[in-house]
Order: C-alpha cells, then sequence, then structure tokens
C-alpha cells in the first residue's frame, strides 16, 4: 500500500509527473493555450507550489491519458501499467512525440483540398481533432459529392477519421473512411500564418487516367465559438476551385505538388 502524502509532497509529485509528460523541451505556453489554463497558473503546478482544482486535474489527465493517480505516483508507473495504442507507439523509436502533440490544438478544423480527380475542384471537410487517452485523433464527414463519384446520403457512411502522428515541424494524419476502401496519409507543416497548416495528401489508390495519387491540402484553425463551426459547416462542399476563399486557395494553387 502506498504511503499517505502530505500536500507538499503532493504537489512535489504532481509537477514532477507533468514535467516527465510533457517531455525534457516542454513548451508551457503551448500547453498553457491547449487545455485553456493560465501559463502562471500552469508553472505554480510544474514547480510544485500549488495542485489544480478537480476540473483542471481532470483536463490534463485527458490531453495526456493518464488518470489522478499523477498526484500520488510516480508517473512511469502508471504508464507502465496502462495498456493501449499510446503503449504500443512507445515501442518504436522514441515512441509518440507528446511534446509536438500539444502544438496542434484540440478543436474544429476545415480540411481543404484539391480533389483526387477534379483538379478544378476543391473540397472542405469539417474536422474534429480530439485528443483520446494521449494521442491525437481527427474525424469529420466526407460531402454528398465528392471528387469522381458520389458518397452514401447516411452520414454514417461517409465519417472518416484516423489518426495524427506529430513531429518536430508538423504532423502526419492517417485516415481511413467508414467503408474501409481506402486510405490516405496527409503531411502538414506546422504554424503557417497561425492557423493554417500546408501541406500534401495521398491517396493509397494509385493514379488513374481520372485521379491524380497526390493533391495539395490546407487544414484551416476555427474560432472556438459554436457559432463559427456550424456556419462553417453548412459551407463544406464540393466546389469550383476559384469559389474558395482567396487566401486558401492560393496556397493549393502555390503547391508544388498541384499539377
Amino acid at each position: 500500500m502506498n504511503k499517505t502524502l502530505s500536500a507538499s509532497e503532493t504537489r512535489g509529485m504532481f509537477g514532477r509527473n507533468l514535467k516527465t509528460l510533457m517531455g525534457e523541451h516542454g513548451n508551457v505556453a503551448e500547453l498553457s493555450r491547449t487545455l485553456d489554463i493560465n501559463r502562471t497558473q500552469m508553472n505554480r503546478f510544474l514547480s510544485g507550489e500549488s495542485f489544480p482544482r478537480p476540473d483542471i486535474l481532470k483536463r490534463i489527465c485527458d490531453h495526456f491519458g493518464v488518470d489522478g493517480r499523477i498526484l500520488l505516483e510516480p508517473v512511469e508507473s502508471i504508464i507502465t501499467r496502462k495498456a493501449g495504442l499510446r503503449q504500443s507507439l512507445a515501442l518504436y523509436g522514441n515512441g509518440y512525440n507528446y511534446h509536438a502533440s500539444s502544438r496542434l490544438a484540440d478543436g474544429f478544423y476545415i480540411f481543404w483540398k484539391i480533389t483526387y480527380g477534379r483538379p478544378a475542384r476543391a473540397q472542405s471537410i469539417l474536422t474534429q481533432v480530439k485528443t483520446i487517452e494521449g494521442i491525437k485523433t481527427f474525424s469529420g464527414y466526407m460531402p454528398k459529392v465528392s471528387g469522381t463519384y458520389f458518397m452514401p446520403s447516411d452520414p454514417r457512411e461517409r465519417r472518416s477519421g484516423g489518426i495524427i502522428f506529430p513531429q518536430q515541424d508538423g504532423f502526419s494524419m492517417l485516415a481511413l473512411d467508414s467503408n474501409s476502401r481506402r486510405l490516405s496519409l496527409s503531411f502538414m507543416e506546422y504554424g503557417y500564418m497561425s492557423r493554417l497548416f500546408v501541406g500534401a495528401s495521398y491517396l493509397s489508390a494509385g493514379g488513374t487516367a481520372n485521379t491524380v495519387p497526390y493533391v495539395p491540402v490546407v487544414m484551416q484553425q476555427l474560432p472556438r465559438n459554436t457559432g463559427a463551426t456550424l456556419s462553417a459547416a453548412r459551407e463544406c462542399r464540393l466546389q469550383s476551385i476559384e469559389d474558395v476563399p482567396d487566401a486558401i486557395r492560393e496556397l493549393l494553387l502555390a503547391s508544388p505538388i498541384h499539377a
């Protein structure tokens, strides 16, 4: 049985665990912004001066995929006993890049891309980024008309999503649609014009007379309010490249891979 910790020991344990979870080069500003926690308060947690109230503790635990034992036990022992995707990823190389994951905030985005089958058309897809047990995931719904084919009317059959692999200078997104027809892999760069991430998307199916295997893409972060999200959702569709907002269109067309 673990000994009972004093208040100061509990604060110290939590501070050390939080530093471990953030990694050696953890960025306090990025993590504070991602979790919507005052930066000064975050520094107090890290230094062992205070520990969080229950709602903030839950926010931190959900983000890193741990539980309230980080107040009482070294986090290494908690992670060792917890099985799942995060631990599986840790078997390869340096494992999942926890520090970099804080650079991509949870929330809603518009995923813009020129279609694989119609270079003069673009898709916009409302996409949610969400951290589940310490792993960044994303999900969204394809529009009913997508590229050179029509999607099912049932939204559940148009749902796609996957996992995000944070990297030092960007992130990769591995996506699978609901019917497992094909995979796509997107590579995005961090921090272009603050709320825009630019990259390319590759399709597992090879190019044909009507399709190309890779296209330019842009992820646009939406403001954190319900009105902006609902408004953006109503505008998501297949459209002419000329109808895409100017800033997004310029980035798509300027990509080196644009045909």
